[in-house]
């Protein structure tokens, strides 16, 4: 897998000079779509099926625990912060007094 990690490390570089964020399972996701029906793949499942002893159903994934570590690996490079749901802040910048500037802002 670290063979990979360069290209990984310059597609978030290029996605965060885009100002588009990455949450971790977009990050996953994008990690497991370089790797798929590669022969880093047929290694990891093999190594997975050795050392961690899981069924080939679910060898074929990389995880979180494989995220956090690479974010630990290249944090010279990377720079990452917590994610925030926004639903949860929504309450709080969506009221009556934001939405009428906003409406007097734009008419």
């Amino acid at each position: 897998m670290l063979d990979v990690e360069p290209y990984l490390v310059e597609l978030i570089k290029n996605f965060s000079e885009m100002h588009t964020p990455m949450i971790t399972a977009q990050g996953l996701e994008l990690a497991n779509s370089l790797i798929e029906s590669q022969s880093t793949e047929k290694i990891l499942v093999e190594w997975k099926a050795e050392t961690l002893h899981v069924s080939e159903l679910y060898s074929k994934k990389l995880g979180k625990s494989y995220w956090n570590n690479f974010l630990k690996r290249n944090i010279h490079l990377i720079r990452a912060k917590k994610q925030f749901n926004l639903k949860t802040n929504f309450s709080e910048w969506c009221n009556y007094l934001n939405k009428k500037d906003v409406y007097h802002e734009i008419y």
